[in-house]
Order: C-alpha cells, then sequence, then structure tokens
C-alpha cells in the first residue's frame, strides 16, 4: 500500500475532526429526545398499564363480560380475513441496526402468515423504502413520528386503524416496533393491537413494563371489591378505547426511544472510532515529518562538508 503524503495525512486529520463534531452533535441531539421520550414513555406506559390491568380484573369477575368491538366478534367468518401488519421504522438513519433488527422481524411474521394472508402498512420513511424496495404492496405508509410527544398527535393513524376494526376488515392487528429495555439494549417484538383480548392482557402489560408488572394474582381474601358505576358495559366501552388508544400510542414512544438510544450509542461509538484514527493518523503525519526534517538536516551537513 502506498504510503500517504503530509497533505494527505493532514486532510484526512481534517476531515476525521469534522466528522467528530458531527457525531458528537448527533449523540447530544439524541441524548435530549432520549430524555424528552422517556419522561412521556414513562407515565404512558404506567397509565396504559393500568388501564389494561383494570381490564384483566374486570374479566376476572365477571363471567358475562360485557362485548365491543376491539375485543373482536369471534365470528368464523373472521378467520378467514387478513391480518394487518403495521411495522415502525425510523425517517432517519445513523442508528446501527435499528432498522435492520424491525426489517428481519417483519420479514419472519410475514414469512409465518403466508403470502396473499396479510396486509403491510409501514410508519416511518426506511420501513417505506425497505418494502417498496422488495416489491411488497404497502396499504398505508405514515412518516415523520419520531418527534410524536403528544397522544392527540397519533389521532390520524389510530382514526385510521380504528376505522378498518369498524368495518371488520382484519382478523387481527399485529404491530413491530423496538421496545425499549435499557439504553444498551432494544428487542424487535410483535403486539397484538386488535383484537384486545382480556386473557392476554398480562403478557402485554409485561411488554410495556418489562420491569414490572401490574398484574399480580390476589387472593379472594384481599381482592379488591369494585362498584361498578354507571354499568359494567359503559365502563368496559370506555377501557376499551382507551386501552387500544394507548396500546397504539405507547408502541409509537417506545420505537422513538430506542431510535433515540440507538443513535445516541451509535454515533458515541463513532465519535470513538473517530478519536483512534486521528491519534493513528497524528502519529503517521508527526513520524512522517520528523523522517522529512531528518533527511533535509543530512542533506545539509552532506553538503557542508563536500
Amino acid at each position: 500500500m502506498k504510503q500517504a503524503s503530509l497533505r494527505q495525512l493532514k486532510t484526512r486529520i481534517k476531515s476525521l475532526k469534522n466528522f467528530q463534531k458531527m457525531t458528537k452533535s448527533v449523540n447530544l441531539i439524541s441524548a435530549v429526545k432520549l430524555r424528552k421520550v422517556q419522561g412521556v414513555m414513562t407515565q404512558s406506559r404506567n397509565l396504559g398499564s393500568e388501564i389494561l390491568s383494570l381490564l384483566h380484573e374486570l374479566k376476572k369477575r365477571n363471567e358475562k363480560f360485557p362485548k365491543h368491538a376491539l375485543f373482536g366478534s369471534g365470528r368464523r367468518t373472521m378467520q378467514d380475513k387478513k391480518i394487518l401488519v403495521i411495522t415502525i421504522a425510523s425517517d432517519r438513519g445513523l442508528a446501527g441496526t435499528f432498522d435492520l433488527n424491525i426489517f428481519r422481524r417483519t420479514e419472519v411474521l410475514l414469512d409465518e402468515i403466508g403470502v396473499g394472508n396479510y396486509d403491510l402498512a409501514t410508519i416511518g420513511k426506511k420501513a417505506k423504502a425497505h418494502f417498496s424496495q422488495k416489491q411488497i404492496p404497502l396499504l398505508f405508509s405514515f412518516e415523520r413520528f419520531e418527534n410524536i410527544i403528544s397522544r392527540e398527535q397519533t389521532k390520524e393513524l389510530r382514526d385510521y386503524v380504528r376505522a378498518s376494526v369498524e368495518k371488520e376488515t382484519y382478523a387481527s392487528i399485529q404491530v413491530i416496533f423496538n421496545n425499549f429495555i435499557s439504553i444498551l439494549k432494544q428487542e424487535a417484538i410483535v403486539v397484538q393491537l386488535y383484537p384486545i383480548d382480556p386473557k392476554t392482557l398480562p403478557d402485554v402489560i409485561e411488554h410495556l413494563s418489562p420491569k414490572k408488572n401490574p398484574v399480580v394474582e390476589k387472593s379472594d381474601a384481599y381482592a379488591y371489591a369494585y362498584l361498578l358505576e354507571p354499568n359494567a358495559q359503559k365502563l368496559v366501552d370506555v377501557l376499551a378505547e382507551l386501552s387500544f388508544s394507548y396500546l397504539l400510542y405507547v408502541m409509537i414512544l417506545e420505537a422513538n426511544s430506542s431510535e433515540a438510544a440507538a443513535r445516541m450509542i451509535t454515533m458515541q461509538r463513532a465519535y470513538e472510532n473517530a478519536t483512534d484514527m486521528i491519534f493513528e493518523s497524528t502519529l503517521a503525519f508527526n513520524k512522517l515529518r520528523q523522517g522529512k526534517i531528518t533527511q533535509e538536516l543530512l542533506e545539509l551537513v552532506s553538503g557542508s562538508k563536500s
């Protein structure tokens, strides 16, 4: 390999320092965003878990549990309908394997369901570009969800998905997103958004709150007595709608937190790699410059002797 010249090394060091500044800036921005989203996510996650827990308790205590459209019709005709798969990715890059993990998990699920038995929808530019390139038809695609903080910002998506539930278009709706576990760990998981099954709510809650599952089995002696006002049906109607809304909202917040964490860690590693490369390039630059200075001194000494 040809040895780099002083000018080339100087240019490389300058480029690496500029790259280092960029990675540092993105790292700091991602850290601020993560801190902001995490606060909202924790509150929404806890509230969503409590709503789901209450539904779970009502299901246990009522043999004739009230019906609701979000619980599914249970009719055999629904088994012949397609499954709607919604995958949540990012709008921008520089997040390491964040999107790649989502794409792999989505493709595995689509293979399990089988061609012709699903409709695919995406959230995020990267997901739209990836599956469009693979020539997989998209039912719909939403973008610019990475800065969502308020639940009202998801209204358009929520109403769109809710309309398909009212029409009983799909047998189920599965959402794939990166579940935020810690800054260093995010896991691509699949959670069923519809139908909401009170029997499996503890599993959903555990996904939303991996460190603490609020669904705790209580003995009959210490079980709380619920007084339902005005009646069980109206209460379940409200809780079902809130559960659907918060489930979708928390999934998006989880994905946004995971994206910010993944980008922060990726930029931190890129910054450290750039630091190492600057050190090596500076060392090579100084060594080459010192060699040239020594050579010039030797030439001067040789010339003076002659």
